[in-house]
């Protein structure tokens, strides 16, 4: 699960070692605080293309709220990615081998938008945040599987 540690360095050491114990694999990242007020995007390309992008306001400056499942209850929305957004995907999918699909997740730092995570294999898609999403992908696979 998600945890966000501050000055706490023995609660974040207890935390990894549990982790790894469960046959878990940590992943740490620094925490940038311009998350904190503008959250995080992501864009979801098909085949290459732009399909949608998204929203995430941030979770770790408050009270975390988990579903029954256990995942972190998160408010998504839609988003207009801005041309350093798009700029950064570009570059991305550039240095990619052809992909049926992939989110590139961001998020803000004063010098623009930097990547926080790439998800190239079962990743969340967030279709729900556009109608016109699921067309979109489903038109993409259609055309890699007639080549």
């Amino acid at each position: 699960g998600v945890r966000r540690f501050t000055e706490q360095h023995e609660a974040a050491l207890n935390y990894l070692r549990a982790l790894i114990e469960s046959g878990e694999t940590p992943l740490i990242q620094p925490y940038l605080t311009n998350i904190d007020t503008h959250g995080e995007v992501g864009l979801v390309t098909a085949a290459g293309v732009l399909s949608h992008s998204f929203h995430k306001e941030a979770i770790l400056n408050g009270d975390v709220q988990w579903s029954s499942d256990g995942h972190v209850l998160e408010v998504i929305s839609a988003h207009t990615p801005s041309e350093s957004e798009l700029a950064l995907c570009d570059r991305v999918l550039a240095l990619l081998p052809e992909t049926a699909y992939a989110r590139i997740d961001m998020l803000p730092t004063d010098d623009g938008p930097v990547i926080s995570e790439i998800e190239l294999i079962e990743p969340s898609l967030f279709l729900e945040v556009d109608t016109a999403a699921a067309h979109r992908i489903a038109a993409a696979f259609a055309s890699l599987v007639r080549r």
